[in-house]
Order: structure tokens, then C-alpha cells, then sequence
């Protein structure tokens, strides 16, 4: 896979303005200023204007947003004999007998001769899911605010996928697709922020921690 970074855009290129992207403007190193797509994490997305969002709250968001993304991509039915299945990266919430229920994305299907490599190379036959490098790297992650206190956020880790681009890198390709590589856009973390931030408005700020995980759990 070609070391890529299918988002940079001209200015007066065409902006996506839905919720799933924020554009900001930055500068190459010999001045032409660009304009980036970036994923937000699920803490950005967060309506913090109208509800205290608590450092638990936070955890509690990014814990079942990491679990909602992952049950999704693994939910989906392989397309290919691959003879590998690779196993979903642990749960860090307490289970629930309706997690099994939540719904596959409903993404493009890889293509034939993606399929045919896969099989050849013996890879796991799900979207997004080959050998389960990106889906082991996305963790929620405990940060120190700077006047004192904690956040979370659920994110992809630091360092580089074995295609070469950093795991932040291939979200964003795995996100929106990139018409130069042919790719289609398979959004995942889109979704996925929608949902729970959807869910969540419905709730009190105030919902204890366990209310509010089973609130969460019943995403599809």
C-alpha cells in the first residue's frame, strides 16, 4: 500500500462539512497552505456547552465507543475463504447478552480481486480486518488535563502500520476513501461518534456510570 495521504486539498477544494470531519488550515514546508481532513475523537464531539461531561462520564463514552466500533467491524460476515479469522481485541467493559446484537457497517464490498488476496495470503475475510494490526490499535486513551485533573478518549495509538502510514494515517484512508487509490469510504468512527453522541444527549448529564454503559450498550 502506497504511503499516502489522500486528504490534503488545495484551497477552494471541495469541504466536507458533515459532523464526521473537521478542516484545518497548516502549511507545507515550502509555504502552499493546504487544507486537512482530521478524524475527531469521540471527547472533541462532545456537546460540552450544554452538559458537564465528568471524568468518568468521559471513560465510560470512550470505553463503549471503542466497544461499539469493534463489534460492528467484527460483526460483519468474511468475503473470502481466508483461512485465518482474526480474533476481536479484548473487551475492557463488563459484557452484555445484547452486545451480540449490534449490527455489522453496512460498507462496500471489497472488491473480487481484493477477495482472491486475501484467500491467496490466508487473511481474515472481514472489511478493515486482514491481519487485525488497526483494530488491535484503537485504545482509549487517559490524558492529564492541564490545570489538573484526567480526560479520555478513544483513539488509534501512536505508531505505523505495517503498510507504512501511521495507524491515524490509514483511519483516515479506511474513513473517507481516497479517489486516487480507488479506495471506497468505509466510515466507521463517523458512525460511531454519531450514535453515542446522540445517545447521550438523550440522557441526563448527570446518569450515574453504570445507567449510563447500558444506556450506551444498546447502540445497534
Amino acid at each position: 500500500m502506497a504511503r499516502v495521504d489522500p486528504f490534503k486539498m488545495v484551497p477552494g477544494g471541495k469541504r466536507n462539512r458533515t459532523a464526521v470531519t473537521r478542516v484545518q488550515a497548516t502549511r507545507t514546508p515550502g509555504g502552499r497552505a493546504v487544507l486537512v481532513k482530521r478524524i475527531p475523537t469521540l471527547m472533541p464531539m462532545l456537546p460540552r456547552a450544554a452538559v458537564d461531561v465528568t471524568a468518568t462520564t468521559s471513560r465510560v463514552l470512550s470505553e463503549e465507543g471503542r466497544e461499539l466500533i469493534l463489534d460492528r467491524l467484527f460483526a460483519a460476515v468474511p468475503q473470502a475463504p481466508g483461512r485465518r479469522a482474526v480474533s476481536r481485541p479484548p473487551r475492557q467493559t463488563p459484557s452484555s447478552p445484547e452486545l451480540g446484537e449490534r449490527r455489522p457497517f453496512r460498507h462496500v464490498p471489497l472488491t473480487e480481486t481484493y477477495v482472491k488476496r486475501k484467500a491467496r495470503e490466508k487473511l481474515d475475510g472481514r472489511k478493515l480486518i486482514a491481519e487485525g494490526d488497526y483494530t488491535d490499535a484503537i485504545e482509549v486513551f487517559r490524558g492529564e488535563q492541564k490545570h489538573g485533573g484526567v480526560y479520555y478518549m478513544v483513539r488509534l495509538e501512536p505508531g505505523k502500520h505495517y503498510s507504512g502510514m501511521t495507524y491515524t494515517q490509514l483511519a483516515r484512508l479506511l474513513e473517507l476513501g481516497s479517489a486516487s487509490e480507488r479506495l471506497p469510504a468505509r466510515p466507521h468512527w463517523g458512525p460511531t461518534i454519531r450514535a453515542v453522541v446522540t445517545r447521550f444527549r438523550q440522557l441526563r448529564p448527570t446518569i450515574q456510570a453504570a445507567i449510563l454503559r447500558e444506556a450506551l450498550q444498546r447502540i445497534a
